[in-house]
């Protein structure tokens, strides 16, 4: 199964595959307005980390210093920078409602070079969600002190960092067609040699695990001269279906790429007494 894939035409990879969607997707924690502290929008495009790149030509596939130029480009050449190697991909939601409450979404997905194996682990408050993929599927559920365990024999679907990274990753590049470029300061991710941070439009963060409706913000692209995105930031407000607004900060960061190690969980044995699988029979 191919899980470095283009997602449409952009050249973004899809760092991995799996079964049906089970991270958490809705939030519980749904706090009562307090009008006076109501998040505003982000628009103010955050301070520079480094100098202001002012030199001619491409600075990495796509990228000059006016920002992004070829977003097919950038995709192509970042999907490149991860081929056939194991990596970590992690995203980290914050959502905080107005009166000072704020559900965090921590996501994690280990992948092997060849893309057969993953482990993902899903977590929101007292809920985390693991799953090992190896051509067949385990799931382990821990909700507070209960424990869970689902098996399949094939892989199929797709899990919340997926579908988010899939969806948004080439309208983030878009984005940043005319942003301002600096060079990562010392406080900035590992391995990145830009930073690139633009205002955007309405966002469509498709796959939100809070099912939000997003309203203008903010995106920095951290960028490698060799076109890796290493990772972006968003900030902005959302909206609940009931019209709250909540203000919004998602990270992403792809790390140890070539050195991410891609095991069996310790719980393995259990998840496969507990449903029965057959983790010995030829995958399908």
């Amino acid at each position: 199964m191919v899980l470095v894939a283009l997602a449409g035409c952009s050249g973004a990879p899809i760092p991995g595959g799996g079964t049906g969607d089970r991270a958490p997707e809705t939030a519980t924690a749904t706090p009562a307005p307090v009008p006076d502290i109501t998040p505003t929008a982000t628009r103010t495009v955050p301070p520079a980390q480094g100098p202001t790149v002012t030199a001619d030509g491409d600075i990495a596939p796509g990228v000059t210093a006016r920002g992004v130029v070829d977003a097919i480009a950038l995709g192509t050449a970042h999907r490149a920078a991860l081929a056939e190697r194991d990596l970590t991909v992690e995203r980290t939601v914050r959502v905080k409602y107005p009166n000072g409450t704020v559900v965090r979404l921590n996501e994690t997905v280990a992948l092997s070079a060849d893309r057969q194996r993953l482990h993902l682990v899903s977590t929101v408050g007292d809920r985390t969600v693991e799953r090992w993929a190896a051509g067949y599927d385990l799931t382990r559920e821990v909700n507070a002190s209960e424990v869970r365990f689902e098996g399949t024999e094939r892989r199929g679907g797709e899990h919340a960092l997926e579908a988010a990274y899939r969806r948004s990753f080439l309208s983030l590049l878009v984005a940043a067609d005319d942003a301002r470029v600096t060079r990562v300061g010392p406080d900035g991710p590992a391995g990145a040699d830009y930073r690139l941070t633009a205002n955007t439009d309405t966002l469509r963060e498709s796959g939100s695990p809070f099912g939000l409706d997003p309203d203008p913000g903010t995106v920095s692209l951290y960028v490698r001269a060799d076109g890796l995105v290493v990772g972006w930031d968003l900030a902005y407000t959302a909206r609940e279906l009931d019209g709250t607004p909540v203000a919004v900060r998602t990270e992403v960061r792809h790390l140890e790429v070539g050195t991410t190690t891609v095991e069996r969980p310790a719980w393995f044995d259990a998840a496969v007494a507990a449903t029965g699988l057959d983790a010995t029979a030829t995958p399908r």
